[in-house]
């Protein structure tokens, strides 16, 4: 057989053809509840056409399932099921499951099986076929705080609950939420048979505190959060009173800001710096009262009477 499951094949062999006979004794046999796509019992000749497209369905299901294609055998079986509810279908489903690697699904079929009427044969073939799966799952002991009521997914549990849930082999991901809490997202490594424990803090939402300055030397700052030099400093953060703090050279600013959830409070810590002109008009008339010295000096020398040179007497200094 292609494509053999990791459970017995001869066993899958074995009831898959016991499934069948089944099914064709579904036609005639009370115990088979057939039903139209509105869920209402047939009656009188509908329902040996419902049985018939339920063999029909549950025919092509065990092949696909007895050649690997477990994808396929899923679809058709459940399509058989909504027509002609028979335990035997619903067995090969939970093995078609399995093959697609969700063991939880199976498992869940076959506890079901096992809350109605089975003959010995049949309830030894599911508690078998049961216990090799459950072996085989993962499971998750999942502790919440605070203690709020919450959900796992689209399961809700009272406060308190330590819940155990079981979980199929590789990567999984379980979002646990709470009303007005954020969602929490788990992403897990499933390995075969391992056991699990996670404790979850479910943390109020957050918002938004931004800080803000003119002046691109401004040192913004959330204490005991973190700082930046620029004009924005921007965190996610959880509500709350925040210290805020800036600076700017020698001068700085203080403040505070009380945080709400799912807020973006904005803040202006700008400094304004002391007008630069003064300054620039001191280093400017400095500048010029050098120049001025300078070209008196250079006037002053200019304008000095210049020695005369005599062929005879040499050089006479008027001076």
């Amino acid at each position: 057989m292609p494509n053999e499951p990791p459970w017995n094949p001869w066993s899958l062999r074995v009831v898959s053809a016991v499934c069948a006979l089944g099914l064709v004794l579904c036609a005639s046999s009370a115990s088979a509840q057939c039903v139209n796509q509105q869920g209402a019992n047939q009656d009188g000749a509908a329902q040996p056409q419902a049985a018939e497209r339920a063999r029909r369905l549950f025919q092509t299901g065990a092949r696909a399932i007895d050649q690997g294609r477990y994808a396929e055998g899923v679809d058709a079986l459940r399509r058989s099921l909504e027509l002609c509810q028979v335990p035997a279908t619903t067995f090969n489903l939970a093995i078609a499951l399995r093959g697609m690697g969700d063991d939880v699904a199976a498992a869940s079929l076959l506890r079901r099986l096992l809350e109605g009427e089975l003959a010995a044969e049949q309830r030894q073939q599911v508690l078998a076929l049961l216990d090799e799966i459950s072996a085989h799952m993962g499971s998750l002991r999942v502790t919440v705080s605070p203690d709020v009521p919450f959900q796992v997914g689209d399961t809700r549990y009272e406060a308190g609950t330590v819940v155990q849930l079981p979980l199929n082999v590789g990567h999984q991901r379980l979002v646990i939420s709470a009303e007005g809490f954020e969602p929490r997202h788990l992403d897990l490594e499933v390995r075969p048979g391992a056991s699990l424990s996670e404790t979850i803090e479910l943390l109020r939402p957050r918002g938004w505190l931004e800080l803000r300055a003119g002046d691109s030397d401004t040192t913004l700052e959330i204490v005991g959060v973190g700082s930046i030099r620029g004009t924005l400093l921007r965190r996610q953060l959880r509500p709350g009173e925040y210290e805020l703090r800036s600076s700017l050279g020698d001068l700085e600013r203080r403040s505070s800001a009380s945080l709400s959830a799912n807020q973006t409070l904005r803040v202006d810590m700008s400094i304004e710096a002391p007008s630069r002109w003064p300054r620039r008009l001191g280093i400017a008339a400095a500048i010029l009262a050098v120049l001025a010295v300078g070209a008196l000096i250079a006037w002053r020398v200019a304008s000095r009477p210049r020695p005369t040179t005599d062929p005879t007497w040499g050089r006479i200094d008027l001076n």
